[in-house]
């Protein structure tokens, strides 16, 4: 079992990193589960508009690569996204 780090989102290197696990996932599997980066940036603008995104995006890091993120709305509403080989994970 994989033991994963829990942190809060801090910098735009940060999002810059999501971005990156998106575009990761998306070419390791064909299904269209894994939202597209536009997505993620309207889910992030929303959240940084009318929320404090230090406070409503949480990032898993296994060792020092981030596998996985959600971010979470002001209508008790979220996304999160996993890289495929951390699916069904702990």
């Amino acid at each position: 079992m994989k033991t994963l780090i829990f942190r809060l989102f801090e910098t735009e290197h940060d999002l810059q990193q999501t971005y990156d696990l998106l575009m990761e996932a998306r070419s390791l599997t064909n299904d269209w589960y894994y939202a597209h980066v536009g997505g993620l940036a309207f889910n992030y603008f929303m959240v940084a508009c009318h929320l404090n995104p230090q406070e409503h995006i949480r990032l898993w890091y296994d060792s020092h690569r981030l596998v996985g993120y959600a971010i979470l709305g002001e209508d008790l509403a979220f996304d999160w996204q996993v890289l495929p080989e951390n699916e069904w994970a702990s």
